[in-house]
């Protein structure tokens, strides 16, 4: 027997790409034949009831099955073949069921070779002598290439009417000078289309049910509902009753166009939009040129679909939409190229809506996020630019909130539609162009206000806004906020570094306004906010850590608080973890959210009461140096957490009998002392605990204790906080609390 070497076997490797692209490019011209000489109505129809059936038959289950996975490429390939495939001049008349058959196999025989295609420099890097940074490069292209082919759907649907309404109601005056509908027109419209592709289906069968009860108890029928949808309208149809009564004639009507007919998906119906609107936004059979145009990958879905560009297919004058990811993933850049193909004034007209909005969006969310903060817009300073002058620079954002400082850098340029894998390099540049540059000059401000105890912010007049002192802030932030979903890259951009995207200071923090989104909807709290951010800084320098994007980082923090040490602590350095459920529950709350939009958040890192209680009365008090105290709670382990709220509870729970107040201490990791004042048995005195944490720290050393008294009234409400450090910054029995030094004799 011989042992194949590494070179043979890379070779090996190697000659099977021919055979598979081949391969691949006939299962294309079979799909694009097949499509072509079909009625592409029913194709669309087909491809939407499979989708349904898929999706109906996996709801019972944990995870999405492949048979679901490809019925979603369904709704977007059969589309956009539809497009890119001029019709057969002998169509036939219907689409059989070994046609649909035949189609779906081919399909799914096209994405299972694609994942071999992808594959292959990961087979070959894994069995070649090149270094290994290079195979981990090759294996970034490969997810990276593996998103784009499969990963839809970064923005929930329940952000969807909330993005219409931030992205599109600025060029209100030039939507309608354009095409005719205003803002609020174009908002609503695609509002509803939202709503009809997400939950025109389950409606209507609510509608169906209805209707049923009416018209069988009018008619006093006793039979059971037919459990078939098309049995029972057939059933209703049959009823003299239902066609002697207009208004139940028209419901039915309107509920078999919606349940057996396109009328959910018909673009037109759905919105109200004008025909120039839809045209503008909509291919006809064939129309699309760049999908087959020569060159490598002719019809590979690794191309960007035709549905990215124009989201829907019209057909006999009706423009047609399967699925709310095929619009809502692109639909801002669909609409602003659609407004550049109207002439270079609107497309500068839009240019400066966008940075104006895009800039009062990120900072409206910081506001949101950080309730009370200081912010400032525009901000102009003296610096060194890059030509060694010192010259006016100007930086997006600046919100400062205690001991944290956010610089914030806006971009709104559209990221790279070039697939990573016929030029990786795009996707480089587009990184450069997304994320370096914000990055660079965020540090530039940074540099700024490292450079004096002291600096002030200017707007663009030069006049004065605001100072800044460096010694205020403990934790100071670059964060480079995108427009586009960028989140698969974002959260990647560190592991880009080998590939030349560098961010030099690793304070640096890459996100979209997507991710700001789900942020404000989680963090009810910005204590709990702020804790997040550092624990997220943290994780910039892990090496274990292989999360797809933020919100799987989000997702860690909610479930273990400070998740970098949890994973750090259990894996060797060179594993890398990942997590393929971590969003779970926040998937399903923002599916309640669709449904219902005042449904409160409970996601937390925090499991006890009395902790939540304490860091919730800390985030509202205005008190300086509240966030450190809330990080010190929150660094706690679930398990310290629980035993700290425990035996406040006890304490609680005793202080009627015992009339006083006894101290809880914790040593080691949390050095802690807590006080609780529990009215009217016990009243606060703060002095006496002071002293007695001094006491505890010189017992045990501590260089540092936090001091918590908490008052509460007779039903265990927390009604004051009062907190503080006891630092060894004097001498061997003196320390430092609130400023003042408290000296301890020898023999205490």
């Amino acid at each position: 027997m011989t042992v194949e070497g590494p070179r043979d076997w890379h070779a090996s490797v190697v000659g099977i790409a021919p055979e598979l692209v081949a391969d691949i490019d006939r299962l294309v011209e079979e799909i694009a034949f097949d499509v072509a000489r079909h009625p592409p109505l029913q194709l669309l129809f087909n491809a939407r009831r499979h989708y349904e059936f898929e999706l109906s038959r996996s709801s019972t289950e944990e995870t999405s099955s492949s048979a679901e996975v490809l019925a979603h490429r369904m709704l977007e390939y059969i589309p956009s073949m539809i497009a890119a495939t001029p019709p057969h001049p002998e169509p036939s008349r219907q689409v059989s069921e070994e046609d649909w058959k035949r189609l779906c196999g081919n399909v799914a025989s096209l994405y299972g070779s694609l994942d071999q295609y992808l594959a292959l420099p990961i087979l070959t890097a894994e069995r070649s002598e090149t270094p290994a940074t290079d195979r981990s490069a090759d294996m970034l292209q490969h997810r990276l290439q593996t998103l784009w082919l499969y990963v839809r759907g970064k923005r929930y649907y329940a952000h969807v009417p909330k993005y219409l309404e931030e992205v599109f109601l600025p060029h209100t005056d030039l939507l309608g000078d354009t095409f005719g509908v205003d803002g609020e027109q174009f908002v609503g419209g695609f509002k509803a289309l939202l709503n009809s592709l997400t939950l025109g289906l389950r409606d209507a069968y609510g509608d169906l049910d209805e209707l049923w009860q009416e018209v069988v108890v009018a008619a006093s029928l006793p039979q059971p509902a037919p459990t078939s949808v098309l049995d029972r309208l057939d059933a209703l149809s049959s009823l003299k009753l239902l066609r002697e009564n207009e208004d139940w004639a028209c419901r039915y009507a309107k509920l078999r166009g919606e349940l057996v007919g396109m009328d959910l998906y018909d673009v037109e119906r759905v919105t109200g939009f004008p025909p120039n609107l839809l045209k503008e936004l909509s291919w006809s059979p064939g129309e699309d040129r760049d999908f087959f145009s020569e060159g490598a990958r002719r019809g590979w879905p690794l191309r960007p679909l035709p549905v990215f560009k124009r989201p829907f297919v019209r057909i006999d004058g009706r423009s047609y939409c399967l699925h709310a990811q095929a619009v809502f993933d692109h639909l801002y850049r669909v609409v602003q190229r659609a407004v550049a193909r109207h002439g270079k004034s609107a497309q500068e007209r839009w240019n400066r809506g966008q940075m104006e909005m895009s800039e009062r969006l990120v900072l409206g969310y910081f506001e949101r996020l950080l309730p009370g903060a200081e912010t400032w817009s525009s901000v102009y300073y003296r610096a060194v630019a890059s030509n060694g002058r010192l010259e006016w620079c100007e930086t997006d954002g600046v919100a400062a909130f205690d001991d944290h400082l956010f610089v914030i850098e806006c971009r709104a340029g559209s990221f790279t539609y070039t697939d990573p894998s016929a030029d990786f390099g795009s996707h480089v540049r587009s990184m450069l162009n997304l994320v370096s540059k914000p990055a660079m000059q965020g540090e530039r401000f940074v540099d700024y206000l490292n450079g004096a105890e002291s600096v002030d912010l200017f707007d663009r007049n030069r006049r004065r806004v605001g100072t800044l002192s460096k010694a205020s802030f403990r934790c100071v932030t670059v964060c480079a906020v995108t427009l586009d979903m960028f989140t698969e890259l974002a959260a990647r951009v560190r592991r880009l570094e080998g590939l030349g995207v560098g961010l030099g200071n690793a304070t640096v923090w890459s996100l979209s306004i997507d991710d700001l989104r789900v942020f404000a909807d989680v963090f009810s709290d910005p204590m709990v906010f702020l804790h997040f951010v550092e624990e997220r800084r943290r994780s910039f320098g892990s090496t274990v850590l292989w999360c797809d994007d933020e919100l799987e980082y989000l997702g860690l923090y909610l479930k273990h608080g400070r998740f970098v040490e949890h994973f750090e602590n259990q894996v060797e350095s060179e594993d890398r973890v990942v997590f393929p459920d971590v969003t779970a529950e926040m998937d399903q709350f923002f599916d309640e959210r669709l449904l219902d939009a005042k449904v409160p958040c409970k996601l937390s890192p925090i499991g006890a009461f009395r902790i939540r209680e304490i860091v919730e009365w800390v985030s509202g008090c205005a008190r300086p140096g509240r966030v450190r105290v809330a990080k010190f709670l929150l660094d706690m382990s679930g398990s310290a957490q629980a035993g700290l709220a425990s035996a406040i509870e006890e304490e609680l729970r005793m202080q009627p009998e015992s009339q006083r107040a006894r101290p809880i201490s914790r040593h080691g990791e949390h050095d802690v002392t807590v006080f609780c004042w529990r009215e009217p048995w016990t009243r606060c005195d703060w002095q006496s605990a002071v002293k007695h944490a001094c006491i505890v720290a010189f017992t045990h050393r501590d260089t540092s204790r936090l001091l918590l008294g908490l008052t509460f009234d007779d039903g265990s409400r927390l009604k004051d906080v009062n907190c503080a450090w006891v630092d060894t910054s004097v001498g061997s029995s003196g320390f430092m609390v609130e400023g003042v030094v408290v000296w301890l004799d020898a023999r205490h």
